[in-house]
C-alpha cells in the first residue's frame, strides 16, 4: 500500500514537473521571433506539436493551459509582451485565437502515434496546425473587421517568414532637422484606433530608437504624438492614450530610452523643428506627413525600416504627369542617395 502511495506522488511530481518545463518552453519559445504585425511569428507552433506528440494531451494540454494563464496573471510570456507583461490586455489583443489555438493543436498533434504512416502522421500534423491559423484568423478579422487583408495579416506572414526572414516594416520621413516614425501607415483613418495597441507603439519606439542610434545619435531624444485631441485630455477625448501610448512610454522610459509624450499633435513639431526631439513617432500617415512635407517636402527621404536590406526614397508619389519632360526636381532623390550612403557608413 505504502509502495503504491509512493509510485503515485512520484508520478505526480513528474507530472507536475513536466508540465512546468513545458510552459517554460512555451515561453521560450515566444521570445524567438520575427516582430511582424499584428501577429508576430515565433518558434511556438512547433513547441505546441511537440508537446502534445510527446507528453500527450493531458500534460501537454496542461502545460499550454498554464502558460496562458500566465500570460494572463500578467507575467511576460507572451511574445512581443513587455518585462512586466500586460495580462488580459495583451491576451484579448489581436493573438488571441491563436493562442486558444494551441490548444486544439496540442490535443490533435497528440492523437499522433508511432504505428502511423509518414503520410497520416503529416496530414495529423498539418490539420493539427491548421486550428490555430483558423482560429486566429476568426478572431482576427472579428476584431479588426472583415474588410481588412486578413490572410495577408494572420498567414501569409508565417508563410514567407522563412523564406524571407522579414521583419515588421515600419515608414520613416528623415531630414536634416528631425526624422518621424510611423505606428501606422497605409490604412484607413476609422481603422487606426484598432492597430495602436501598447505592444505595436513600443515596438515601433524601440525600432526607431535602434535605428537613430545607428546613424551616430547615441542617446536620440524621442517625442510621440497623441493619437486623439489633447491627447486625450485624461481619456475625456479618447481613451487610446490611457490603455496603449501612456503605457508603452513608460516601459521605454524603463528601458533607458529618452522619451516623452503622449503630445498634441499641434505642439510636438514644432518643438521638433527647434531641436528639442531627434525623432517624433506618429500613430498614423497624415499625422506625420503632413507636418513633415508642409516643413520639408525637399529635403525628407522615406526610409524603409524593420526590412533586412536597405531602402531608402524620395518622399513622394511618381509624378507621372511631368515624366520624361525634363521638369521633375532631383533634390529630394539626391536626399534619399545621401541618406543611404549615411547608413551603409554607420553599418
Amino acid at each position: 500500500m505504502e509502495l503504491t502511495k509512493n509510485l503515485t506522488q512520484t508520478k505526480i511530481i513528474k507530472s507536475l514537473l513536466a508540465v512546468i518545463l513545458g510552459s517554460i518552453a512555451l515561453t521560450i519559445s515566444a521570445k524567438i521571433k520575427i516582430p511582424f504585425y499584428p501577429v508576430p511569428m515565433t518558434m511556438q507552433t512547433f513547441v505546441v506539436l511537440f508537446l502534445g506528440v510527446s507528453l500527450g494531451y493531458k500534460i501537454g494540454l496542461a502545460s499550454v493551459g498554464l502558460y496562458l494563464l500566465e500570460g494572463i496573471a500578467g507575467l511576460p510570456v507572451f511574445s512581443n509582451s513587455p518585462e512586466k507583461g500586460i495580462g488580459i490586455v495583451y491576451f484579448t489583443g489581436p493573438t488571441m485565437g491563436y493562442l486558444i489555438g494551441f490548444l486544439t493543436a496540442c490535443y490533435l498533434a497528440s492523437k499522433i502515434n508511432a504505428k502511423d504512416s509518414l503520410i497520416n502522421i503529416l496530414i495529423k500534423l498539418v490539420v493539427a496546425t491548421s486550428t490555430i491559423y483558423i482560429l486566429g484568423l476568426i478572431w482576427l478579422g472579428t476584431l479588426i473587421g472583415w474588410d481588412k487583408p486578413i490572410f495577408t495579416l494572420g498567414a501569409k506572414p508565417f508563410l514567407l517568414a522563412e523564406l524571407f526572414k522579414i521583419n515588421n516594416p515600419y515608414l520613416m520621413l528623415a531630414n536634416k532637422k528631425f526624422s518621424t516614425l510611423h505606428v501606422t501607415c497605409h490604412i484607413p483613418l476609422k481603422d487606426v484606433s484598432k492597430f495602436i495597441t501598447m505592444h505595436k507603439v513600443l515596438e515601433t519606439i524601440k525600432t526607431g530608437n535602434i535605428h537613430m542610434q545607428k546613424i551616430g545619435i547615441k542617446n536620440p531624444k524621442i517625442a510621440v504624438c497623441g493619437l486623439n485631441p489633447h491627447s486625450g485630455e485624461s481619456g475625456i477625448f479618447g481613451k487610446e492614450e490611457l490603455e496603449a501610448i501612456i503605457p508603452a512610454i513608460k516601459e521605454a522610459s524603463n528601458l533607458g530610452i529618452d522619451i516623452k509624450g503622449p503630445i498634441s499633435g499641434d505642439i510636438i513639431f514644432r518643438e521638433a523643428r527647434k531641436g528639442s526631439y531627434d525623432l517624433v513617432i506618429a500613430n498614423y500617415h497624415d499625422q506625420g506627413h503632413i507636418p513633415v512635407k508642409l516643413l520639408y517636402f525637399e529635403n525628407s527621404v522615406n526610409v524603409t525600416l524593420g526590412v533586412p536590406f536597405l531602402r531608402t526614397s524620395v518622399d513622394h508619389g511618381t509624378a507621372f504627369d511631368i515624366a520624361l519632360k525634363n521638369k521633375a526636381n532631383p533634390q529630394n532623390m539626391l536626399a534619399a542617395i545621401i541618406y543611404a550612403l549615411k547608413m551603409l557608413k554607420k553599418d
